[in-house]
Formats: structure tokens, sequence, C-alpha cells
């Protein structure tokens, strides 16, 4: 997917008869990334809409869409995508001493790996029982701890030839990142 700003400099119309567009774009750098990858298809949905400044909650929608992507790419499911990511670079449930939750159930590890309300990765087996780290939700994450999730999610998604934000649109989501109280 490729998301950029820019306005409308001009319409025309070729000898043939069909309508040619004009924009400039704000986002050279995406353009010069993006541009072999799509002038090979003869057909693309193309959106345009009125820009509206980010809102600070663009971050969690974005993790949101990457993990998704991610997830198709991987043929897994969205919350096993999501609970690994969030496993991998969010942060802790800390109890009240400092120590991590951890959570021991007898629930299969495929189940907590795509149950979505608790983000949970397996450290460890106690007999019939799989001992679980517990992290917590991005909600509660502060602009920091924010961030490292998605500079992590991006990697991943590079790695697997999605289409990202440039680091500019990157830098303004974090930047604009303010967690639930």
């Amino acid at each position: 997917m490729l998301e950029i700003t820019g306005k409308i400099t001009g319409v025309s119309f070729d000898l043939e008869g069909k309508l040619h567009l004009t924009l400039e774009i704000n986002e050279e750098d995406v353009i010069r990334n993006s541009y072999d990858k799509y002038k090979k298809y003869d057909c693309l949905d193309i959106k345009i809409q009125k820009h509206r400044e980010q809102k600070s909650k663009e971050a969690n929608a974005y993790f949101h869409v990457l993990a998704r992507e991610i997830a198709q790419a991987l043929t897994i499911p969205f919350a096993q995508a999501k609970n690994i990511l969030i496993c991998r670079y969010g942060q802790p449930e800390l109890l009240d001493d400092g120590s991590q939750l951890i959570y021991v159930s007898s629930a299969p590890v495929e189940f907590m790996m795509n149950y979505e309300p608790l983000h949970t990765t397996p450290i460890g087996f106690d007999g019939d029982k799989t001992i679980y780290a517990v992290y917590r939700g991005v909600r509660s994450y502060s602009k920091e701890e924010m961030s490292k999730l998605i500079d992590g999610t991006v990697s991943e998604a590079l790695q697997l030839g999605i289409d990202v934000y440039p680091q500019s649109k990157l830098n303004e989501i974090k930047e604009n990142w303010k967690p639930d109280k």
C-alpha cells in the first residue's frame, strides 16, 4: 500500500482522449522507492481525499494495519501476529515489586498465541502447564515505548516486502502518540 500526501496540479487529455491527472507529491522518497513496484500494474485503486492532521491514536491504528499485513504475509491469524509483535517489541506487564507478571495455564500454546485480550509468550513448562510472560496492551504505552513497537513492527514488515509509511510520517505518528489515561 502506498500512502502519500500532495495536491492536484493539473488535468489534461491525451490524443486518444484519455484523462490524465497530475499530482504534486510531498513524499519524494516514497515515489522513488515505489514507482517501479506499481508501474507494472494496468489498474490501481486510487483514493484521493482531503488531508487531515494526524490524530494521536494513528500509531496504534498503524500498528494494527501492519500486524494484519504481516499476518497475511506469514499466513497466520491476526491475533497471533499481534501477540508476537507485542511480545517481541512491546512492554512487559509489571507487578508492584517490578517483576514481570507470569501466567501459568493448561491452555494450549496455540490457543494463547491467538487469544487477543491477553498478550503472552511461552517461557517454560511445569508438568502439563505452560508458563507465559505477560505483556501490556498498547494503549498504555509511553511515547518511547510506542516508538519501539512501531520501529520493530516496521522492520518486520520491510523484511516481508510490505510497504510502510515514509520515515517522516513514521516520525510524525510516533511523536503524536498519547497513551490512554
